[in-house]
C-alpha cells in the first residue's frame, strides 16, 4: 500500500527542484539514504520500486509519507518544499517524481453585446 500525506514544512537548505520543463526527479540506492530538501514545483506522480520488504519515504515533519511492502507502487504528491527527506529501505530501490501537466486555463466567456 502507498500513502501520501502532505503538509507545510519549514527550515532552510539547498533544494532539488522539478523544473518548469516537466523533467522528472529520480533517485536510486540500496538501504537507507537522506535526500535532504526536495522542492516539487508542480503536482507530481510518484513511482517507486524496491527489492521487497520495508520501503518508506518521509520528510522531517513527517507530513510526507510514502510507504509500502510491495515491490512497486505509485501515488501523488502536491507541489511543495519538503525538508529532511529520507528513504528507509531494506534493499535496492528507485524513486521517481514526474510532474503532471499544468492545468489548462479556462477560456474567458465572450462578452454579449
Amino acid at each position: 500500500m502507498t500513502l501520501i500525506a502532505v503538509g507545510a514544512a519549514t527550515g532552510a537548505a539547498p533544494a532539488k527542484t522539478t523544473p518548469a520543463s516537466s523533467r522528472p526527479l529520480h533517485w536510486s540506492g540500496t538501504g537507507n539514504r537522506t535526500l535532504g530538501t526536495v522542492k516539487i514545483a508542480r503536482d507530481s506522480a510518484v513511482r517507486w520500486t524496491s527489492g521487497g520488504g520495508r520501503f518508506e519515504v518521509t520528510d522531517r515533519s513527517r507530513e510526507l509519507r510514502i510507504s509500502g511492502r510491495a515491490k512497486s507502487g505509485q501515488s501523488f504528491v502536491v507541489r511543495r518544499t519538503y525538508r529532511g527527506v529520507r528513504v528507509r529501505a531494506a534493499g535496492r530501490w528507485t524513486l521517481t517524481l514526474t510532474p503532471l501537466p499544468a492545468p489548462k486555463a479556462k477560456p474567458k466567456p465572450k462578452a454579449k453585446h
